[in-house]
C-alpha cells in the first residue's frame, strides 16, 4: 500500500491534526484516522497526548491511515475504518510507537490522541517548524498526558506498584519548591526522617533502577511534554502511576538515604526535571539541567526548551526555523540574548575545540555536552547589560575588562568514577598544595589555605546560603580537614567525604591556575599560560580568552577566579561589614543577597551601587528585585528590565574609573 500523504496544515488558522486510535485487540493491525481542528481558546476538543521516546528509526512498523477532512470537533468525527476499505494509506512508525499504541489502545472504543510522529508531517520542515511552535497550546490544552515509559519488563510492575505506594502517602509544598515530606499517616514517623532510609530490599532497589533508566527519562522534550501538562500520568506496560505520586516518591527518595548504585545517579536529573514545574528557568539554566538529555536534531537543542524558558528570557518569541542550519540557529539564540535584554550569558557554554572551523569560537555548540560541570551562582558582571554587536564575519565586539593572565598550569585530571574513591582527590589536593604558597596571604588579604579551600569547590559551602544548606560541605569542617593533610605528622584521619565529593565534581573537566596578579582558581581543561582571564559585560562568568594569530580573541571557556565572581572586578570588594550570600525568599526560592554580619539584616541590592542615577527609579521601590522589577526613567522613558541595572552600563562603569576595553572575539 502506498504512503499515506498529508494534506497540508493551515498555520495562519491555527490548525493542528489530532488522531483517532480505532478499537482492537493487542494482536490486531493498527488502524488510526486523522483529521484537522482549530485549537483555540473557545474550541478546544477532548484529546489526550503522548510523551514517548522514538526509539531506532530502522526496523519500522506499517500502520493503516485514513483521512477525515477538516472536521472542526473531533466529538464529530465518525468511524470509517472497520475493515481495510476507505484506508488512504500506510504511515511507517517505530518499534516503539508501535508497542505503545497496541497498549493505549481500547477494545471496544475510540481513543483520540495528538502524537507527534503520526500528527505532523515530518518530513515537511516548515510545518514541523510551526507545529513545534504550537506544541505549548498542544500539550497544555490535552485532558491528560500520558508519559509511555515502555512495556512491561525488568521487574517493572513491582517498580510501579512500589512508587505509586510511596507517592500515596506523602504530601509536598510543590508550587513553593518546598522539600520538606509530610506524609498522610500521622503514625508513619520513619516515612519523613531523612536519616532513615527507606526499608526496601535489593530486588526493589534494582527494579526502581531499571525503571528510572529508562530511555524516556534521557529524552529532552519530555521536559517540555510534562510540564506544560494540567495533567499527567506515567505508564509502563498497562501500569500507569499519577505524575504528581511519582513527584513525590522521587523526592522522598532522592532526600534520603539509598544505595550507592552508579545507575541510581540519573536521580539527580529525575528530580530536576520533576521539580522544574516549580519554577520557571532561563534558557541559560535550562540547558545546564538537560545537558545530558537526548534528541535526534540538534537544533531541538533549543527548540525542545522554547516553551518552558521564564517570559523574561531572551529566547522567548524564536521561531522553530528547520531551514537553519544547527550553527545559524545557536549563533541566532546568543545573538537574540544580546539585543533582547542585552546578556551574553549563553556564551559561558563555550568550550574550546581545536576543530572550530564551522563556528565562531563564542558560539557554543549546544548539541555537545560539556566536559565541565556548570558553575553555580555567579555574577562576576552584576547587572551590566552587554556593549557588543556583531560585526559580520563571525566577529563579536564585545566590551568589558582583563582580569588576569594565566601564569601557571596544573593539570588535574580525575576518573569519572573519583567521587567514590576519594584517595585520587587527596593526591591531586596534595598536588595543588605544593603549587602555592600556604605561609602568604592571598591577594584579597585572606589565608592562602582558606583560598585554596574555597577554590577547590568554587566557594560553594553550607555558609554560603542563608538560612544554611545541609547539602554543600562545610566550610569549617573542610579547613580543617586542609590543614591535616598538609601536615605531614598526622597519618590517619577520616577524610571529609562530602567536601572531597564537591571538589571532584566541580574540578571536573578543568584545571587548577594561578595568575600573574596572584589569583588562583580553575580553568577549563584547555587553558594555558598567557591565556587572558576576562569579564564581559553582560556575561555573568568570567571568560577565558586567548590571543589568535589573527589579532583577535578566541573563547576557551568559563572559568573559576578566586576573589573576582560577585562583581570585585567592576565595583571593588564589600565594605567589611556585608557578606555575598544566597538568600532563601518568601517564595522558598534562592536569590542573591548580601548579609550585614553585625546586625542579620539582608538586602538584595548590592551596597556598592549607591543611588540611583538621576531621572532612574525603580518600577516599584516595595516589590521584591527579581525578573519582575523594571527600573524606570522619568526624564526619557527608557525601561531596563531587571538585571540589567542603569547603574552598571558601560558608561555608568567608565564614569567609575573601570578601564573597560574592546574585544574582537572570532
Amino acid at each position: 500500500m502506498s504512503r499515506y500523504q498529508y494534506q497540508p496544515l493551515d498555520p495562519e488558522a491555527k490548525t493542528i491534526r489530532l488522531m483517532r486510535l480505532l478499537p482492537g485487540s493487542f494482536e490486531d493491525e493498527i488502524c488510526v484516522s486523522l483529521g484537522t481542528t482549530v485549537l483555540r481558546g473557545d474550541r478546544i476538543p477532548k484529546y489526550e497526548a503522548l510523551s514517548y521516546a522514538w526509539g531506532s528509526t530502522t526496523d519500522r512498523v506499517a500502520i493503516s491511515v485514513a483521512t477525515h477532512r477538516h472536521l472542526v470537533l473531533l466529538k464529530k468525527w465518525t468511524l470509517i475504518i472497520k475493515r481495510r476499505e476507505g484506508v488512504d494509506g500506510q504511515l511507517d512508525v517505530t518499534q516503539n510507537l508501535a508497542v505503545a499504541l497496541r497498549h493505549l489502545r481500547l477494545r471496544d472504543r475510540n481513543r483520540d490522541l495528538w502524537i507527534d510522529a503520526i500528527c505532523v508531517d515530518q518530513e515537511n520542515l516548515d510545518e514541523r517548524g510551526h507545529q513545534v511552535e504550537r506544541m505549548a497550546d498542544i500539550y497544555r490544552n490535552a485532558k491528560q498526558v500520558i508519559a509511555w515509559v515502555g512495556p512491561e519488563g525488568d521487574n517493572s510492575t513491582l517498580a510501579m506498584e512500589t512508587l505509586a505506594s510511596l507517592g500515596s502517602r506523602l504530601k509536598v509544598g510543590w508550587d513553593a519548591k518546598a522539600k520538606a515530606l509530610i506524609s498522610t499517616w500521622p503514625e508513619d514517623t520513619d516515612l519523613t526522617d531523612l536519616d532513615i532510609a527507606l526499608p526496601y530490599n535489593a530486588n526493589t532497589w534494582g527494579s526502581i533502577r531499571f525503571l528510572l533508566s529508562r530511555s524516556w527519562f534521557k529524552r529532552l522534550w519530555v521536559w517540555q511534554e510534562m510540564l506544560l501538562a494540567r495533567s499527567a500520568s506515567l505508564q509502563c506496560g498497562y501500569r500507569s502511576i499519577g505524575w504528581s505520586s511519582f513527584g513525590k516518591a522521587i523526592l522522598c527518595i532522592y532526600l534520603k538515604p539509598r544505595p550507592s548504585h552508579p545507575d541510581l545517579t540519573v536521580l539527580d536529573h529525575i528530580y530536576n526535571f520533576v521539580f522544574a514545574r516549580a519554577w520557571r528557568y532561563n534558557l541559560h539554566i535550562l540547558l545546564y539541567q538537560t545537558r545530558n538529555c537526548e534528541y535526534s536534531d540538534p537544533r531541538d537543542r533549543i527548540y525542545a526548551l522554547l516553551n518552558i524558558v521564564h517570559q523574561g528570557d531572551s529566547a522567548v518569541g524564536l521561531q522553530p526555523d528547520y531551514n537553519q542550519t544547527p550553527r545559524r540557529v545557536f549563533q541566532d539564540v546568543v545573538l537574540r540574548s544580546l539585543s533582547n535584554v542585552g546578556k551574553l550569558d549563553l556564551i559561558s557554554h563555550c568550550e574550546w575545540n581545536t576543530n572550530l572551523v564551522e563556528r565562531p569560537s563564542w558560539v557554543p555548540d549546544f548539541s555537545k555536552s560539556r566536559i565541565s560541570n556548570h558553575i553555580p551562582w555567579v555574577r562576576c558582571c552584576l547587572g551590566s547589560k552587554a556593549e557588543a554587536e556583531y560585526a559580520g564575519n563571525g566577529i563579536l565586539n564585545a566590551t568589558g575588562m582583563c582580569a588576569a593572565e594565566i601564569s601557571g598550569i596544573e593539570k588535574i585530571t580525575l576518573d569519572k568514577e573519583a567521587w567514590s574513591d576519594t584517595t585520587e582527590v587527596e593526591l591531586a589536593i596534595q598536588r595543588l598544595m605544593r603549587q602555592v604558597d600556604l605561609d602568604v596571604l592571598y591577594i584579597d588579604g585572606s589565608d592562602m589555605i582558606d583560598a585554596l579551600c574555597r577554590t577547590l569547590c568554587m566557594d560553594k559551602f553550607t555558609q554560603f546560603f542563608t538560612p544554611p544548606r545541609p547539602e554543600p560541605p562545610n566550610l569549617e569542617t573542610a579547613l580543617q580537614y586542609l590543614r591535616r593533610l598538609c601536615d605531614t605528622s598526622q597519618r590517619k584521619f577520616d577524610p571529609d567525604n562530602r567536601y572531597l565529593y564537591a571538589i571532584a565534581n566541580y574540578m571536573k573537566g578543568r584545571h587548577f591556575f594561578t595568575t600573574k596578579q596572584g589569583y588562583i582558581g580553575l580553568s577549563p581543561e584547555a587553558g594555558k599560560i598567557g591565556d587572558q582571564i576576562c569579564v564581559v559585560l553582560g556575561c555573568q562568568f568570567p571568560l577565558l580568552l586567548r590571543r589568535m594569530k589573527s589579532g583577535n580573541l578566541a573563547v576557551i571557556g568559563d572559568c573559576y577566579i578566586h576573589g573576582l565572581m560577585n562583581g570585585e572586578a567592576l565595583l571593588g570588594t564589600l565594605p567589611s561589614k556585608w557578606q555575598y550570600s544566597i538568600i532563601r525568599t518568601a517564595d522558598s526560592g534562592y536569590q542573591h543577597g548580601f548579609v550585614d554580619q553585625e546586625t542579620g539584616d539582608r538586602i538584595f541590592e548590592d551596597p556598592r551601587l549607591g543611588e540611583l542615577p538621576p531621572g532612574w527609579r525603580f518600577k516599584d521601590p516595595k516589590a521584591p528585585v527579581d525578573w519582575n522589577n523594571w527600573f524606570i526613567n522619568d526624564e526619557t522613558g527608557e525601561r531596563l528590565k531587571w538585571p540589567i541595572d542603569p547603574r552598571m552600563t558601560a558608561d555608568a562603569l567608565r564614569d567609575r574609573g573601570v578601564p573597560l576595553q574592546k574585544f574582537e572575539l572570532e
